[in-house]
């Protein structure tokens, strides 16, 4: 049985740790800036236990029509197992609104290649029943010296229209990058 435990202050080193070995510059904020966040109250960063072991850990924003996850990792020794997809489809299941993830673009979007790993994360992320929504989505940067990346936004349970993802974009533009969608 799957738990989310709050991560707080006292487990912000850990946690932070943790982020830095699954996540490039690029795509977390710096130290101080996600200590920051722990006090905003729509931002829920979340240990994933399975029968009492730590396994991974979730960090979603709680907005009012959507559930926007930031980062989402299974811990290494627990890969490989089921776990990511089993605690995915845990979590949308409770979910009574949309739930938008960002996923990196592959190397090669016309020739797909098994071995590219951001390929191999679209994959996974569809067959737990996301939509790729093929508009051009950005990741801002993380703050100065960091740069933006080109993603897709992916979206469960179904694909997002345009009306709709101008709104979700301008909503995580601001609330979790702290800038304006141009």
């Amino acid at each position: 049985m799957f738990e989310l435990r709050s991560i707080n202050v006292d487990d912000f080193d850990e946690f932070y740790e943790h982020l830095s070995i699954h996540f490039p510059a690029d795509e977390r904020k710096i130290k101080e800036k996600e200590l920051e966040e722990l006090s905003n109250l729509m931002f829920k960063p979340n240990y994933i236990y399975l029968d009492n072991v730590l396994v991974g850990y979730i960090c979603c924003w709680e907005f009012s029509t959507f559930c926007f996850i930031e980062h989402f990792a299974i811990l290494e020794e627990h890969r490989n197992k089921g776990i990511g997809t089993d605690f995915l489809k845990y979590f949308i299941g409770k979910s009574k609104k949309y739930v938008v993830l960002e996923v990196e673009r592959p190397k090669l979007d016309l020739l797909p290649d098994e071995s590219d790993l951001a390929y191999r994360r679209i994959k996974f992320y569809e067959r737990i029943g996301f939509n790729v929504n093929n508009f051009d989505y950005q990741q801002p940067s993380y703050g100065l010296g960091l740069n933006p990346l080109p993603m897709y936004l992916c979206s469960y349970p179904k694909p997002l229209i345009e009306s709709e993802y101008d709104v979700i974009t301008c909503v995580i533009y601001h609330y979790v990058y702290n800038v304006k969608r141009v």
